[in-house]
């Protein structure tokens, strides 16, 4: 038992290593962005980053990859931008409600009018008829409802835009950039995205639509926050918001 402990263990050192190994090597490497950095001198210094984190895993392919992970500080800017980008458009979907729900009401009124011709017209029928009025007038007092919570919201969007950053707490932002060594140990970059999580809802990946601007936000080194690392790109920004939102 001891002898087969004794195995496990080294087994598991001999792993440990090589991954520390292929990440070692990976970060020793320099890519064509600024050959003067290694890739460690210039993603582990990033004032971005509130943490970063290293490791490696085999993909389908047979390849080793290294992965670099870095979550950024959250801070309320983030989510007020989004607020704010998103404000032109709920006030107005307020004002199509309020305008939707009032041709509504008058579709409405019209209709409870006519059942009570019908029922001054027709008293035998007044019973089938006073159902009907009563299933109008209920639909109406709920268009009434809904009218009056749009132009409420209308008249204090910014209570509004309150609740929805209250009710849409982001748990993480990060960035995540993975590479694999190919000929003469050039680095291969195979995946940079954004990823955000929030509560109750599962991770949102977000490929940043090019290798040059995720480098950039690297070696620039210029973004500061984790709003400036979303709103950099008009889809990664667009992705989040719907996620967000929805």
């Amino acid at each position: 038992m001891e002898i087969k402990k004794a195995s496990l263990v080294g087994i598991l050192v001999l792993l440990t290593g090589c991954e520390a190994s292929e990440v070692s090597e990976m970060k020793n490497a320099r890519l064509y962005v600024d050959k003067t950095l290694t890739i460690e001198q210039a993603f582990d210094n990033r004032k971005v980053c509130d943490d970063s984190q290293w490791s490696s895993f085999e993909d389908k392919k047979g390849r080793v990859v290294v992965s670099y992970r870095c979550d950024f500080e959250i801070e309320g800017e983030l989510e007020e931008h989004l607020a704010a980008s998103i404000r032109p458009k709920v006030e107005a979907d307020l004002q199509s409600e309020i305008k939707k729900s009032t041709n509504r009401i008058k579709s409405k009124n019209y209709e409870i009018e006519q059942i009570n011709k019908l029922i001054k017209r027709d008293p035998n029928q007044a019973q089938g008829y006073k159902d009907k009025l009563t299933k109008a007038i209920s639909e109406k007092d709920e268009l009434s409802r809904q009218l009056s919570l749009a132009e409420e919201n209308t008249d204090d969007v910014d209570s509004l835009m309150d609740d929805y950053i209250d009710n849409r707490d982001i748990e993480f932002v990060a960035d995540v950039f993975q590479w694999y060594l190919g000929k003469n140990g050039v680095p291969n970059l195979v995946y940079s995205g954004v990823e955000v999580k929030m509560k109750d809802k599962e991770v949102l990946k977000v490929n940043y639509p090019s290798a040059r601007l995720s480098y950039d936000t690297v070696y620039g080194n210029k973004v500061e926050n984790a709003k400036e690392v979303i709103t950099q790109s008009r889809d990664v920004l667009s992705s989040v918001l719907k996620y967000w939102v929805g």
